[in-house]
């Protein structure tokens, strides 16, 4: 039989294509081995006590609320609270790992958990739902192909070479980024190669939605996904526990801790109802409390737990720890757990109030005291009328003081000192007096959208 003229150089090129593709492949694959072995073992060398004994491993896999978004300490973060804790109520205690990814939906968290039953871990903590609501479970895609190495690293290749192009920002080689860094290209599809905190970097593909998912939307995604990693821990030996938001009041995430305790009385797991931790502290005072209004108090206490975005603060992981290991013991994990001496975070939190009052010989400043780091004050001047600052309605008509001023009258309040922020009031034309003047206070942390705390008006007569 003759191959025709060109057919014997393409089967060369198309099995030599093949073989190079394989070759790649199988590379890849020993290489992500060789990194997860690493990872293994120098993880599970940090298991052992001084001499020698190996503590229960327990694994935490999640979102951002288990990553510990804007938590600098890494011993700050819930699984080193736990762990710490642990060790102080046991003799051997448990060593814990981080596989939170933020922005991970529970489809994402499944396959974290596929990764630490690598560790043969004891126990793993699963805390996950609010990322569903924004994003769309994945398609088909390439179907067998999507579980290959190359074509991962070569969707990433793309992803960085149109980050370089202005696209968005590019990757670097490890995944050491931004937590909340993405590239967003058409049709609302991102790609996330993030680096969790104890271990390598852990790419996936995300869909974002037109708009805000419904929970009768995400529910059956949601089962199924928490059922699934169930499966997955007790196929491994490892014992599921199912740990709450701490941002209970909220009716979406009320809605998936009662999916989530749902799920755990069907399989038989723990719970650890975090979301109590919250419902209680907001109705409880802190220590040296100052005189507010309800809501006033209520907001800053929360402010103590959680970010303006809902992340857990250093107090409100602390705060949840306890309960994660309550529901270690119930598992067994814990070997010989002893009731430790209860300390009253609470009770050691100090609340501020901000006040405002006019100030100076003549009454041209106008200061907020009581600010704490992160807060941020603004302050609007105008005459008696109504409008609205980021969605509170105000008592306010800033129309004149602008077109005197030539500018918004608006002044940003920086905190100084002693949680003290001062503002000169800019010269107006008498006509302009007496003043209203209206300052608020957000609060909430460092990141995401300001949740205000306390707006306060106060009446201006002309400076002397």
């Amino acid at each position: 039989m003759r191959w025709p003229p060109l057919a014997r150089p393409a089967a060369i090129v198309v099995g030599a294509t093949l073989v190079s593709l394989l070759l790649a492949e199988s590379a890849l694959r020993v290489l992500g081995a060789v990194a997860q072995a690493k990872a293994r073992t120098r993880l599970e060398s940090s298991a052992r006590t001084a001499d020698g004994v190996r503590r229960p491993t327990v694994a935490f896999i999640g979102d951002s609320n288990i990553y510990g978004l804007y938590i600098e300490n890494d011993a700050d973060t819930l699984p080193k609270v736990v762990e710490r804790l642990s060790r102080s109520r046991d003799s051997i205690g448990v060593f814990c790992t981080n596989s939170g990814l933020p922005a991970s939906p529970s489809w994402a968290v499944v396959e974290q958990c596929r990764e630490a039953l690598r560790l043969n871990p004891a126990a793993v903590v699963i805390r996950c739902g609010i990322n569903n609501t924004w994003t769309l479970p994945p398609e088909g895609g390439l179907g067998w192909l999507e579980h290959s190495k190359l074509v991962r690293f070569l969707r990433l290749s793309y992803y960085n070479y149109t980050g370089k192009r202005g696209a968005g920002p590019a990757f670097a080689p490890d995944g050491g980024t931004a937590p909340d860094a993405a590239i967003r290209l058409e049709g609302g599809r991102s790609v996330f190669t993030l680096k969790t905190r104890d271990g390598a970097a852990a790419p996936f593909e995300s869909r974002s939605s037109p708009s805000l998912r419904s929970i009768s939307e995400i529910v059956p995604r949601y089962r199924e996904d928490l059922l699934l990693m169930s499966k997955l821990c007790s196929e491994a030996g490892a014992k599921p526990i199912y740990c709450t938001y701490l941002a209970s009041d909220g009716s979406t995430y009320a809605a998936l801790g009662e999916v989530m305790r749902q799920v755990a009385a069907e399989v038989g797991a723990p719970v650890a109802d975090c979301g109590a931790v919250l419902t209680h502290a907001l109705t409880r005072p802190t220590a040296d409390e100052p005189q507010a209004d309800e809501e006033t108090l209520r907001i800053a206490r929360r402010a103590l737990l959680l970010t303006r975005d809902d992340h857990p603060t250093v107090l409100g992981y602390a705060m949840e720890a306890p309960l994660v290991l309550e529901a270690l013991a119930t598992a067994q994990v814990l070997k010989s757990p002893k009731a430790a001496s209860p300390v009253d975070l609470w009770g050691l939190a100090k609340l501020k109030i901000p006040v405002l009052r006019l100030a100076g010989a003549s009454g041209r400043f106008v200061e907020i005291e009581g600010l704490e780091p992160g807060d941020t004050a603004t302050l609007w001047l105008g005459h008696a009328g109504t409008t609205s600052f980021k969605g509170l309605p105000l008592p306010l008509d800033p129309a004149p003081v602008r077109s005197a001023l030539g500018r918004d009258a608006l002044l940003s309040a920086p905190v100084g000192p002693r949680g003290l922020a001062r503002v000169a009031i800019p010269e107006l034309p008498p006509r302009l007096f007496p003043l209203l003047a209206v300052a608020v206070v957000e609060r909430g942390g460092k990141y995401g959208a300001a949740r205000p705390l306390r707006s306060m008006p106060l009446t201006m007569l002309r400076p002397r």
